[in-house]
């Protein structure tokens, strides 16, 4: 039986991957995000590659001229024409397959149990959850699971936004009768008109440690931050009366050794009495502090300084733990 060898060469040329016309068709829209995804972004090289191939392939290049183009195999060029062809979409085909892979040995149930023990007290001896305790807890309460790197177990608790390591400081007020009868006095004196001639004042004091860097520091350049030396030498503390005129845009700052009864009062009868007494009426918010107090401040003043300080001036005290509703504190962080 006599066989035509060239039409049997042809038949193979056909059939080579290498040398096969590429027959896809892409959509104006796929075209796009195929341009676009090659052009911008971070993605695998894999994923690029694929994008690429059905690039070219709309172009009508063969995988031939493909391969030369990528350098990829003829199976990779394959692959990516039967997946468009068979999800009819580039997003889908451009994609990584899915990957059983072994079963998982961590579940959810696991998961959830270390983010639960995570959000109790820590074991005795420990300040708070560690990483390696939370680990021994896990394996002796499932058994079943033989080992967990503590690297998995970290990852569980950034999953969960968990910081067992961090605490903060807060404080809920118990909202008693007292509570919401100076909240509402506090607020109806920012809100509501006042008297002809009243006016509202805030005043705070807060410690501020003098703090020297012994060794100096460099100066900023282009590209550079200003650097100090991380060595610092203490030089005592310094306290900080702040008063605020809230609707007149002012404050009065003033610097003391201390922070006693006599140092509050010298500076509330120069502010209220003083240089600032510019008001017929003043309603001075301030928190809660011994030194504040009605009855310090008359000890201090004297029954004549008392009377015409109390007559000038009337204290409006914020609820407990609730010192926010004093304007004096937000100035307190500026200065």
């Amino acid at each position: 039986m006599m066989v035509d060898i060239s039409s049997s060469i042809t038949m193979k040329r056909k059939k080579n991957p290498r040398r096969e016309k590429i027959a896809v068709s892409l959509t104006t829209s796929d075209v796009q995000f195929l341009e676009e995804f090659t052009k911008r972004g971070d993605h695998n090289v894999r994923v690029v590659t694929r994008a690429r191939i059905l690039l070219l392939s709309h172009q009508g290049k063969t995988n031939h001229e493909i391969v030369d183009a990528l350098a990829c195999a003829p199976r990779i060029i394959c692959n990516v024409r039967r997946r468009y062809k068979q999800r009819a979409s580039a997003t889908e085909a451009i994609k990584d397959a899915p990957r059983p892979g072994q079963p998982k040995k961590i579940t959810p149930r696991h998961e959830a149990f270390v983010v639960a023990t995570a959000c109790t007290d820590a074991p005795p001896g420990h300040d708070h959850w560690t990483v390696s305790e939370l680990k021994k807890t896990l394996l002796a309460r499932y058994k079943r699971l033989r080992s967990v790197s503590e690297e998995r177990v970290r990852q569980m608790l950034v999953a969960a936004a968990l910081k067992p390591w961090r605490e903060k400081m807060w404080c809920v007020p118990n909202l008693t009768p007292l509570f919401r009868e100076r909240m509402d006095d506090i607020l109806s004196l920012y809100i509501d008109p006042l008297p002809e001639g009243h006016e509202v004042r805030n005043f705070d004091e807060t410690p501020k440690q003098l703090l020297s860097t012994p060794h100096g520091g460099r100066s900023a350049t282009p590209r550079h931050v200003r650097r100090l030396d991380h060595e610092y030498k203490r030089n005592g503390t310094r306290n900080i009366f702040v008063a605020v005129a809230p609707f007149r845009g002012k404050r009065t700052v003033t610097v003391t050794e201390r922070r006693t009864t006599e140092d509050t009062a010298r500076f509330l009868w120069e502010y209220c009495m003083g240089t600032h007494r510019n008001a017929k009426h003043m309603h001075l918010v301030l928190d809660n502090l011994n030194t504040h107090k009605e009855a310090a401040l008359r000890a201090v003043f004297g029954m004549e300084k008392s009377a015409a300080f109390f007559a000038h001036v009337t204290l409006r005290f914020t609820p407990y733990h609730a010192s926010w509703l004093n304007r004096a504190e937000l100035e307190i962080i500026i200065v």
